[in-house]
């Protein structure tokens, strides 16, 4: 139940206008996108946006946001991690 909620809410920031914490500009100076253990169909997912894209209104990177994938977001085996902090 509780992951439908985050689920729910995740959502809700997407019908909010927000984008991954993962996309943000600013996203390698805090997590590495482990590209080779992601789905190829679901990469496009990790790209970093530009700052055309996402104003962060100076708030500082979020590794706990509602909007930050998990550690094994689309991984190709389940279990591999697609996202690592720095």
């Amino acid at each position: 139940m509780i992951r439908k909620v985050g689920t729910i809410g995740h959502e809700l920031g997407h019908m909010l206008g927000l984008w991954h914490e993962h996309s943000r500009p600013d996203a390698d100076e805090h997590i590495e996108v482990l590209k080779d253990y992601i789905l190829p169909s679901y990469v496009s997912e990790f790209l970093e946006r530009s700052t055309d894209e996402i104003i962060t209104f100076d708030v500082p990177y979020d590794l706990g946001s509602i909007m930050h994938y998990g550690s094994t977001a689309f991984s190709a085996d389940q279990k591999s991690k697609t996202l690592r902090t720095r």
